[in-house]
């Protein structure tokens, strides 16, 4: 699975175990169409828009706990089960973590010393390639990271817990992270700066623009791509 620097959509993201788990909890008894998800949502989070539900559904799909198995049909993998009967909180950060960038990485960087989310903003830009350009894509990272208690926040300051240690040890255990900070995977991801015209549109039809390239990813994972390279 290619780790994308998007952080997705969940609701109540403090209570990020609850609240997913909730959310499979929805599908446990087969599939459901995103409208009739969307009516969960209203009931359970007062989330009333097609987009949001979009972006959650986008978010537990690219965490490969739901699948579409059809036009805005959705069902549990094998994993969401797991995780549902499980209510593991390891498993559900090994499924951020190998969708997301920079996520166990900011526990490695935790490791030794507490440190401010501008010094954590900093190493993601200096040692990871990557550039925050608003608090907001670092704060969805340490907000997923506490609702799972592997870090905590104090006067402004972040620092990693047991349990945390632990995740980041069966992270190293798996080679699902480097300890070499130095080396950006520069393969695996690109950043992109939108046009103003792709952006308004999205805006305009309020849709996530995240969305948008998710789709466009997933549709020509599954065609025939020797046209673009030659």
């Amino acid at each position: 699975m290619s780790r994308g620097s998007g952080t997705g959509y969940i609701p109540d993201k403090s209570n990020l175990m609850s609240s997913t788990l909730a959310m499979l909890e929805f599908f446990k008894d087969g599939e459901k169409s995103f409208s009739q998800f969307l009516l969960f949502l209203k009931s359970n989070y007062n989330i009333e828009t097609e987009n949001t539900t979009r972006m959650t559904l986008t978010t537990l799909c690219k965490w490969r706990l739901l699948h579409e198995v059809d036009f805005k049909i959705y069902k549990l993998t094998d994993i969401g089960v797991n995780l549902l009967n499980t209510q593991s909180k390891i498993t559900l950060g090994r499924q951020i973590h190998i969708s997301t960038l920079y996520f166990g990485e900011i526990l490695q960087e935790l490791e030794a010393e507490v440190k401010t989310g501008s010094a954590l903003r900093q190493a993601a830009n200096n040692k990871y390639g990557m550039s925050f350009r608003v608090s907001s894509d670092l704060s969805c990272r340490t907000q997923y990271l506490a609702g799972l208690g592997f870090v905590e926040r104090s006067s402004k300051k972040y620092r990693i817990t047991s349990q945390g240690r632990d995740f980041l040890q069966l992270l190293r255990s798996e080679k699902l992270i480097s300890e070499n900070n130095n080396n950006v995977e520069s393969n695996r991801y690109i950043r992109l700066k939108l046009t103003d015209d792709f952006a308004k549109k999205c805006e305009q039809q309020k849709i996530a623009p995240e969305f948008v390239l998710h789709k466009l990813m997933a549709y020509y994972a599954n065609i025939e791509t020797d046209f673009l390279i030659h």
